[in-house]
């Protein structure tokens, strides 16, 4: 539905239809479509109204949509697009952020940081307050965060900031000094605190994009190293990552060159630098300390977490059994490191589980880099989700139930991010393929994935697709209410409701109560966010 308003309003009004959905005869869904459609729009009012989803450009800004940009404004938060046709080649998004008066006195008036990776972005828009703090740590009076994304891949950040610093330059506050401090950092780095780092696998297919393999090294403690798995495609959101630890004398990081970039050109002043370490070197190279060994049986990756969480909670309410030897078939859609379905088999013993990957390179990479073994309980087929879905849906109509899923996980990221959502694939949340999912699970089935965007509209549509579809629908929200996990029932129930909730988590704390391990607190936290979607 597209609606256009003539008027230039900084409040738009909520549509208020005369009738209710009930009392219009209709075929099928067009009614129910069209007042979900009514309750999208008027959400998208609603956060416009209040300023809280509105993207501007710098000709904005200078008509005081934000204020007087000139002048400091303690604890603004603005969402900003810089580049112009014929001004400048490349695009950017960002946000601009000045700081509270109490983190007074600043060293400069602009600080400039451009980010690789679109999971620091949904960090920082999520949790402000963090923004703030380093606004402070930093000691700028304002913060500029820059996302490159895959369409900067082929470039380095000095070009970007030189193409586009006459927009760079109209932000800086007036009255603070003309020092202004760039920073870049190729990965999460600001955000995560990483001290090193060295791409140790890289290895671009015709499926699935530029993947790449990296060992970070976190500080502190400067001993605690991850091997993470990303895909460029995905603006390198991180996939996975698993504990690392190495046999010998851990002289890995004394080997990383560091690469000291600064900025300086015409009405700049050249400030502070950081340590960037481009992707585009050592993609092939490999530690000479020896072969990695990666702990499997911790759960690094928030979101894997949470569906350990979900799966025990909602296996332990149902009681849920099969009729393969009380074993609970799964099936993971997206192997990725494989570290979640390894983990998966060597510490929930009851599971036998299938990964279905579509790149076979995917299936090579988690082999060799993170050591992936199948085994009698844990295979991979190489072939496409939905046919592999549609096959164990259609199992019942020949007779035979035995295929049919217990649980099934969608741990794949979305590879085109125009459609709003960075997790799961667009064609994923559709109904056709949610049809598709209930019809595969088993009769007390659960279905598990995580939802990332950052459009609330987004969500809302996704939320109404999944209602026509499951009536037992639970989620919580991981990593600062950046990631949601959903979790939907196939049996057709009344949801739990909240005293159900909590007696079932009771039960859990009690059933993990002698496993003394970092994931099953995890999971105990997390088992008691869970609740039913609204």
């Amino acid at each position: 539905m597209l609606v256009a308003e003539k008027c230039i309003l900084t409040v738009v009004s909520q549509i208020i239809p005369y009738m209710d959905e009930y009392s219009v005869e209709s075929h099928g869904y067009q009614v129910q479509e069209v007042f979900e459609a009514l309750e999208r729009e008027n959400t998208v009012r609603a956060e416009y109204s209040t300023g809280t989803d509105i993207w501007c450009s710098l000709d904005d800004l200078k008509l005081a949509v934000k204020g007087d940009i000139n002048e400091l404004e303690p604890g603004r938060l603005v969402k900003l697009f810089l580049g112009e046709p014929g001004v400048s080649r490349f695009f950017c998004t960002g946000v601009l952020f000045d700081a509270p008066l109490d983190l007074e006195p600043f060293s400069c008036g602009l600080r400039v940081i451009f980010f690789r990776k679109s999971q620091s972005y949904q960090k920082n828009l999520a949790n402000e307050l963090l923004e703030w703090l380093r606004c402070g740590t930093s000691e700028a009076a304002r913060l500029l965060m820059i996302v490159l994304d895959s369409s900067h891949s082929n470039v380095t950040w000095v070009e970007i900031l030189t193409d586009i610093s006459y927009f760079v330059y109209q932000l800086a506050p007036v009255g603070t000094g003309d020092v202004i401090h760039i920073a870049a950092t190729s990965e999460d780095d600001l955000v995560d605190e990483i001290n090193e780092r060295k791409i140790v696998h890289q290895v671009t297919t015709a499926l699935t994009g530029t993947i790449y393999v990296e060992d970070v090294m976190y500080d502190p403690p400067e001993d605690l190293i991850f091997r993470r798995l990303c895909f460029e495609r995905t603006e390198s959101w991180v996939h996975s990552e698993v504990p690392l630890s190495r046999e010998g004398p851990n002289d890995f990081f004394g080997q990383v060159e560091d690469k000291k970039v600064s900025a300086d050109f015409t009405n700049w002043k050249k400030g502070n630098t950081q340590k960037f370490d481009s992707h585009s070197s050592g993609s092939d190279s490999e530690s000479s300390s020896g072969q990695p060994n990666l702990e499997h049986n911790f759960l690094a990756t928030v979101h894997h977490q949470g569906f350990i969480a979900g799966l025990l909670l909602f296996s332990l309410h149902s009681e849920r059994t099969s009729s393969a030897g009380g074993l609970v078939k799964t099936v993971i859609i997206g192997l990725g490191s494989g570290t979640l379905p390894t983990f998966m088999r060597n510490c929930l013993h009851n599971l036998v589980i299938e990964v279905v990957e579509l790149d076979p390179v995917v299936l090579n990479v988690a082999s060799e880099y993170f050591g992936f073994i199948e085994d009698e309980l844990l295979k991979v087929h190489i072939t496409d989700a939905t046919k592999f879905l549609r096959e164990r849906a259609n199992s019942e109509e020949e007779g035979d139930d035995s295929f049919k899923v217990d649980v099934l996980i969608l741990d794949a990221d979305s590879s085109d991010s125009s459609s709003g959502l960075i997790s799961p694939e667009a064609d994923f949340v559709e109904e056709s393929f949610l049809l598709t999912v209930k019809d595969s699970l088993s009769d007390r089935g659960l279905f598990i994935f995580k939802l990332v965007t950052k459009f609330s509209s987004v969500r809302g549509v996704v939320y109404s697709t999944l209602k026509r579809v499951f009536s037992n629908l639970y989620h919580f929200y991981v990593d600062r209410d950046s990631i949601e996990i959903i979790f939907a029932l196939k049996k057709e129930s009344p949801r739990m409701s909240e005293n159900e909730l909590a007696e079932v988590c009771d039960e859990l704390s009690r059933s993990l109560k002698y496993i003394k391990t970092t994931w099953a607190r995890g999971v105990k936290v997390d088992s008691r966010l869970i609740n039913p979607l609204p």
